[in-house]
């Protein structure tokens, strides 16, 4: 039964235009009214209810004004990217609802474009809809069958369209977030997190914009609301509305890879796959940073749950 839901799965996608991003958006630099209005009010619903939902637990951000202050005051045209770790569905939804202000989510224009799994986001209209409202751009990645390695859909790789699409939010000075791993990575795989390698596509937004701020951001304990296990709707509904859990965010530091482009792109000259090791290059330095914070972040979300337990 999991093999034919796979082909079903497989067949929807084929039918799925490889240029959904731009089908929808028409062009990454200009929205129409119609447009705004539907991702202000998606949005602003949206966070309204998770904020709501959040009251209930025990929710921490450190370091937040560092993304506020960037997504606020960064200099006009400045890209900025946010990476984080992927640990349930629900992620970018209680980052983006649990650290922004109501003010900056009614400013439409600043608030981040997100990568969205097309297999998963973009099988349907209904999703497609509502993911679309809230500014998710549909992504073709290589996806595995956990238990046995093989590759169940090769993707689309780092010259697809919805890369092109990202490339232009941010060459317009945008705000695009990203679960560059690429999948949730389930609780049976933490202790190896930090092994897993990031997708290249971060590289290559890295390496086509303009020396964009790259701001590494790590949470923790997220899928105690959403957990990976069926039935999915009526568990994270029990979870939400069931015992306060402590949630943690932990913001990092921001910085640039403008430097390393240059070095990598000096030393690559001549061969005949720079491109691809530039990629690999720029990526690398991302998780390096990520993962580093994954470190400081998971003692930091350890005290918040030892005050809790002290209160």
């Amino acid at each position: 039964l999991g093999h034919f839901s796979d082909i079903l799965l497989m067949q929807a996608q084929s039918a799925i235009p490889i240029d959904l991003a731009f089908r929808i958006y028409r062009n990454a630099r200009d929205r129409t009214l119609f447009q705004r209005v539907f991702h202000l009010t998606s949005l602003c619903l949206n966070a309204f209810i998770i904020k709501s939902a959040l009251l209930r637990h025990n929710f921490k951000i450190i370091n937040q004004n560092t993304l506020l202050d960037l997504v606020r005051d960064r200099p006009a045209f400045q890209p900025l990217i946010t990476v984080s770790n992927h640990h349930c569905c629900l992620d970018d939804f209680l980052l983006t609802a649990g650290i922004l202000p109501m003010s900056l989510i009614l400013d439409v224009d600043k608030i981040r474009w997100t990568l969205a799994a097309v297999d998963i986001c973009f099988i349907n209209i209904l999703y497609k809809t509502f993911f679309a409202s809230g500014k998710g751009i549909p992504v073709w990645r290589r996806t595995r069958d956990l238990t046995t390695g093989h590759i169940l859909n090769t993707g689309l790789g780092v010259d697809q369209p919805s890369i092109d699409f990202s490339l232009d939010l941010l060459n317009s000075g945008r705000w695009l977030h990203m679960f560059p791993q690429g999948r949730v990575v389930l609780p049976e795989e933490r202790e190896r997190e930090a092994e897993f390698r990031l997708r290249w596509g971060i590289g290559r937004l890295i390496a086509e914009s303009k020396d964009p701020i790259i701001l590494p951001v790590w949470h923790c304990n997220f899928d105690s609301l959403n957990p990976p296990t069926p039935p999915y709707f009526v568990n994270t509904v029990s979870r939400i509305l069931g015992t306060p859990q402590c949630l943690t965010v932990t913001v990092g530091q921001p910085f640039q890879l403008g430097w390393l482009k240059n070095k990598l792109q000096r030393s690559l000259t001549g061969r005949t796959d720079s491109r691809q090791q530039l990629h690999a290059g720029l990526t690398a330095a991302v998780q390096n940073a990520l993962y580093k914070l994954k470190i400081f972040a998971e003692a930091e979300h350890e005290k918040h749950k030892a005050h809790i337990k002290q209160r």
